[in-house]
């Protein structure tokens, strides 16, 4: 049998306070490199040439040691890029200098390029390929357990060797596995929550054959320390490093540790495999809980937080200096949107906004501000109101507004496209199923109180008093008011362009999930054997995804703590959802507010419920709801054919 093992260095990490970073080195980081020093076992050493530079200029002597043992061949050191960053949540330009500027700092300070690349909280898109292939990397390390359940027709034995994968235009990577279970074992062994003999016995079941397997691939901060995350921690009672050592020893009389760069020698001969869905666009690590969610919505405020990153992205041009370009990508670490400390997270919201001001201050540019095109001179239209609904007529559309259920869309019709309406109401009975006899409705916000599961929704509203302006564009705004929270809806019309936009104002939002911006396909307008969405994900490429038969629903919750279960990055600002004849463009600001597109996709007695929705606030394990607690968005809907 084949062991390895790889350990995670980040001085960012999230409960750890900046002034306990040497405590940090002297209790983990210097044992890390004693074990690979003093024994025969090979071990690997990931960190972000952030956590490279931080140490250095605490610590000189370790680096140089690191050096050392990567030189003498007893570490290997596996690359990640500048900052430990979620990919498929930033822009295409910020992930590609943020591998570029790791890899100059590798170079600098460790005189290597990496060719193997953790994944970042080993969170990964298909588009991300590559770019990591422009920035040297050849292989990538990942997580089997969620890639299996993304694709469940993924192979078992594929997990103890290194395999491939590719996106659409054949652009290749190794992907050498990672394994979350095995190294939740290991981490309850060594802390003594499980006995050395259990873990053993739970590997040698595991390892019934020659093959391959990851023994660690986490943090290296929880050894000999505790961040203070959880207050479950277990207090240290004994050398942590000793009983690691005592592991290694007693694996190692009869198996053999490796580097992953000798996985790859071993079976020459990859399969290729897929790992992602329409189901699981986005891959990740560890439980459920550990999604796209966790590092875009949740947290103390990471919708704020993100926002102003795409705010600051918009602002910086090719020819802005590098150093604003790698302060971006810091201020895209994944560890200021997890378990950070409060103290941390007050100077850190302290130097974001200031570094956004002063850069708007000083760029040479404008900033531009959202501005709505004017109306075509020549496009007639017509407003008919009565008492339940609000129609906008021109020569191409039909628009029917629901004054009794909050301003919702109950049909939308672009004769050009089809003389049916292309987004709407479905009305009760429909589906002839006794789970699914409700109205769905389009247009509309949600948001699920956490404490209470209050529900609060305009639907339960009849919009009466709402404002009608034509001076620019035919723009209809209601307020609605619930307990203390609060929405404003603006439902914005640019006929002659073919599209409308919704453009929300909340005020005063308690904590739960709020989605908004439903829109519910028409079942007998699309054909959905061909349908498909598509988005960015951190990558310059679309990533297309068929319906097929797969039914999900991403916003369904995981569990009481945990209210979502996947979403999409939209990061260039851009989703389309569509079949061969017509497409509906979705088009949102990200610098307004950085909202996680998701889907729900059910197939019901024989007939089809898609839904396209956006999430502006979940709630996991992570969540302290900051009271900043009013923000703005804004969303184009284009149709197309």
């Amino acid at each position: 049998m084949n062991f390895y093992s790889l350990y995670h260095i980040n001085t960012s990490f999230s409960s750890i306070e900046k002034k306990n970073l040497k405590n940090v080195i002297n209790a983990c980081y210097w044992p890390l490199l004693r074990l690979a020093e003093k024994n025969p076992f090979k071990i690997c050493v990931e960190a972000s040439a952030l956590s490279l530079i931080e140490i250095k200029k605490i610590d000189y002597h370790w680096v140089k040691k690191l050096k050392q043992l990567i030189k003498k061949k007893k570490i290997e050191f596996i690359g990640s890029g500048y900052s430990q960053a979620i990919f498929p949540l930033i822009p295409f330009k910020v992930n590609n200098i943020n591998l570029q500027i790791g890899a100059e700092y590798y170079k600098s300070i460790l005189g290597i390029k990496p060719k193997i690349a953790l994944i970042n909280e080993q969170v990964f898109s298909i588009s991300l390929i590559p770019i990591y292939k422009k920035n040297g990397y050849e292989t990538i390390i990942i997580d089997w357990n969620n890639c299996k359940l993304s694709n469940k027709n993924l192979k078992k034995q594929l997990e103890f060797n290194a395999q491939k994968i590719k996106d659409s235009n054949n652009n290749f990577l190794n992907v050498i596995w990672s394994n979350s279970l095995n190294f939740q074992k290991f981490q309850q062994c060594v802390h003594g929550e499980i006995s050395k003999r259990s873990l053993l016995k739970f590997l040698k079941y595991k390892s019934k054959s020659n093959k391959n397997i990851c023994l660690y691939s986490n943090d290296v901060e929880t050894f000999n320390y505790r961040p203070g995350r959880f207050s479950t921690e277990k207090e240290i009672d004994y050398n942590e490093w000793d009983r690691i050592s005592d592991i290694y020893e007693e694996i190692g009389r009869e198996n053999k540790f490796i580097f992953p760069s000798e996985i790859l020698k071993i079976n020459r001969k990859k399969e290729l495999v897929s790992i992602f869905s329409p189901k699981s666009p986005i891959v990740t690590k560890k439980q459920a809980k550990y999604n796209i969610s966790r590092w875009s919505l949740s947290g103390r405020d990471n919708l704020y937080i993100n926002t102003l990153c795409y705010k600051i992205y918009k602002l910086l041009s090719k020819n802005s200096p590098r150093k604003n370009w790698k302060k971006l990508c810091y201020f895209w670490s994944s560890d200021f949107r997890t378990h950070i400390t409060k103290e941390r997270w007050v100077r850190f919201i302290k130097e974001i906004n200031y570094f956004h001001n002063n850069l708007k201050l000083n760029i040479n540019k404008k900033y531009k501000k959202n501005k709505f095109n004017v109306l075509n001179k020549d496009n007639k239209h017509k407003i008919i109101c009565s008492k339940d609904n609000l129609k906008i007529v021109d020569h191409n559309h039909e628009i029917n507004l629901s004054i009794l259920k909050g301003l919702t869309i109950n049909s939308f019709i672009n004769h050009k496209i089809s003389s049916r309406s292309l987004i709407g109401k479905i009305d009760k009975g429909f589906f002839n199923h006794i789970n699914y006899d409700v109205d769905f409705f389009s247009g509309f916000t949600h948001l699920e109180e956490k404490k209470s599961n209050r529900k609060n929704t305009e639907i339960s509203q009849r919009a009466y008093n709402y404002k009608i302006l034509k001076e620019d564009l035919i723009t209809i705004e209601k307020n609605f008011k619930f307990n203390n929270f609060s929405l404003k809806k603006v439902l914005i019309f640019d006929l002659s362009k073919k599209k409308f936009a919704i453009k929300n104002n909340f005020f005063n939002i308690p904590s739960g999930f709020l989605r908004m911006n439903y829109m519910t396909l028409n079942p007998q307008n699309f054909n959905f054997k061909d349908l498909y969405f598509e988005t960015n994900n951190g990558g310059r490429d679309l990533e297309t995804f068929k319906l097929d038969n797969n039914e999900f629903d991403h916003g369904e919750n995981v569990s009481s703590s945990c209210s979502a279960t996947n979403g999409l990055g939209m990061t260039e600002e851009y989703f389309c959802i569509g079949d061969k004849k017509k497409r509906i463009e979705i088009l949102n600001k990200n610098d307004t507010s950085s909202l996680i597109p998701m889907i729900k996709n059910k197939k019901i007695s024989g007939k089809h419920l898609l839904r396209f929705f956006q999430s502006g606030m979940e709630y996991d394990d992570t969540s302290k709801f900051n009271p900043r607690k009013n923000f703005e968005t804004l969303t184009w809907f284009k149709f197309l054919n």
